[in-house]
């Protein structure tokens, strides 16, 4: 199961890290407001399930839409993301996005070590246990 965790949580950060890296290398001029987005978040919520088998693609979609919106950024208050997640009925994601957005807060985010990749990978599995139809 280990292994597993840890293949999980490498899978999502390099894809996640891959599309914050090439937004913020490129300059993003604008972040949307998760109302904004709403509808695309929760599509992506919902292929995020055991029988999905790019589910791990679909969170690191879904992690950064929430990473680049406006709640996210380091101006605004990160507890209006957990309090909209909670009001769309997206609660069992908020620990894991909460343990992306610490780390993309600290100044050199890229650097990452195997106790955050565990940790991204069994909230994935949190996830995709309480993610069913």
């Amino acid at each position: 199961m280990f292994d597993g965790v840890i293949n999980a949580g490498y899978a999502i950060w390099r894809e996640f890290a891959a599309i914050y890296l090439s937004a913020n290398v490129q300059g993003i001029e604008y972040y949307p407001t998760l109302s904004e987005i709403k509808q695309d978040v929760l599509e992506i919520a919902e292929l995020i399930r055991l029988d999905n088998p790019t589910a791990k693609v679909s969170m690191s979609d879904f992690l950064a839409c929430i990473m680049m919106s406006r709640e996210a950024s380091r101006e605004s208050s990160w507890e209006s993301a957990n309090v909209w997640l909670n009001k769309i009925g997206l609660t069992h994601f908020i620990g894991i996005a909460n343990h992306v957005y610490i780390q993309t807060c600290s100044e050199r985010f890229w650097e990452i070590d195997v106790e955050f990749i565990e940790t991204l990978g069994s909230a994935y599995f949190a996830v995709l246990a309480k993610n069913r139809r």
